[in-house]
């Protein structure tokens, strides 16, 4: 389903587990629009959570239907999520299949089309959703020299579970890098950087015979946050399903990000993560075929 389309419009972006030893990709859309975002998935637990989270309109195509906690299209409707599922009526209209992708890639859609369905169905907005700190313009991170960042989703050193993030100085932002090389946006065919980048370790486990994934996303558990090129261990801690995710370094204090979008790493036990403080001595990406 490469190249995505839209994530380089979006001020925050989680990545994390599903099922099949994939990751999914949820983007969070406020300041900019973006047309097209594509390819629309079917929502999943964790996702759910972070939509509630924020208070945010959820678009998404179907969700896993389970007897258990991984229940997404149950949750969707117990937890009054603003829906803007893509086979649901009042929302599909804001869907259009692009016929010059495969299925199930191709389902397409705008921040456009869908504030609009969100109108129609009468949803208020917009969510009061708690920020999160931030610095002034010119103050200095704190932290330790870190201009490369190499994630292994799977512990298995596969091609395409491989990412890399690189510092650009003169851009004063990571670059993503997966799949063998500059990871872009579709829509402008530029490479996607982000001023920040946080990785955060959950547990997880798998609940059912379909291999649905639940992260332990309550509670508190060990965080990185990368920015300014530098790397500021720490803490994310979250009370509970509608409280903020808030990321605390090692002496308790709320961690201030530079301005601009976030890129959140969710990573699971088996996952491996390491930083240099160059990005230059990062290894060279996989070859990816």
């Amino acid at each position: 389903s490469i190249p995505h389309h839209g994530l380089g419009q979006a001020d925050l972006v989680y990545e994390a587990f599903v099922e099949g030893g994939i990751t999914r990709l949820m983007a969070v859309f406020w300041r900019h629009d973006a047309d097209p975002v594509m390819a629309v998935r079917s929502a999943r637990t964790p996702f759910v959570i972070w939509v509630d989270e924020l208070g945010a309109l959820y678009a998404h195509a179907g969700s896993a239907t389970t007897n258990n906690d991984a229940n997404a299209a149950g949750q969707i409707i117990e937890w009054g999520i603003k829906d803007l599922d893509a086979f649901k009526p009042g929302s599909s209209s804001a869907y259009y299949r692009d016929s010059s992708r495969y299925a199930p890639y191709n389902l397409a859609t705008s921040t456009a089309r869908l504030r609009a369905a969100a109108a129609a169905l009468g949803f208020q907005g917009p969510p009061a959703v708690a920020s999160w700190k931030f610095r002034n313009p010119g103050d200095p991170p704190a932290g330790t020299p870190a201009g490369g960042i190499q994630i292994d989703f799977s512990g298995r050193m596969y091609g395409w579970q491989l990412i890399q993030w690189r510092w650009d100085e003169a851009r004063k932002a990571y670059g993503r890098f997966q799949f063998g090389g500059p990871q872009v946006d579709g829509n402008t065919g530029e490479q996607l950087f982000f001023t920040t980048v946080i990785v955060m370790r959950v547990n997880s486990s798998v609940v059912d015979s379909s291999g649905h994934v639940l992260l332990d996303q309550f509670g508190e558990g060990p965080a990185t946050v990368f920015t300014g090129g530098r790397a500021i261990e720490g803490t994310w801690r979250k009370a509970d399903r509608k409280a903020r995710t808030r990321f605390y370094d090692t002496n308790g204090n709320e961690i201030a990000f530079e301005r601009g979008p976030i890129f959140i790493e969710v990573l699971g036990q088996q996952s491996d993560f390491t930083v240099t403080a160059s990005a230059a001595d990062l290894p060279p990406l996989p070859k990816y075929t």
